[in-house]
């Protein structure tokens, strides 16, 4: 068990909630602040690969997200929507919990 990568994970959940309870009516400067949050657990705790992993989960875990809306009658939608049912700044999200939790994984591994 990795102590460092778990306390590190943990927080960066932290910060990832207040940042998107903070900035989530500018959707722009959610995404920016989203994306440096991102680059600096990245500098904190890399993980391999992990431009690619947050592209990746970005782009996958949004488009999920956007298909349940579309497909579910809408369990929840968003205020002010950007791309197919989804703000802007989603990609980012979902791109930082990505990288977030596969430190945490790597953490508790050890």
């Amino acid at each position: 068990m990795n102590a460092h990568k778990i306390l590190i994970a943990l927080s960066f959940i932290c910060i990832g909630i207040i940042i998107t309870s903070v900035f989530w009516k500018q959707q722009l400067l959610l995404s920016v602040v989203l994306i440096m949050t991102a680059f600096i657990k990245e500098k904190l705790a890399p993980i391999k690969k992990g431009f690619l992993v947050f592209i990746v989960i970005g782009i996958l875990g949004a488009a999920t997200e956007s298909l349940i809306i579309w497909l579910g009658n809408e369990p929840w939608t968003y205020k002010e929507p950007f791309l197919i049912n989804i703000p802007f700044w989603l990609l980012a999200l979902w791109g930082l919990a990505g990288t977030i939790f596969i430190t945490l994984y790597e953490g508790i591994l050890g």
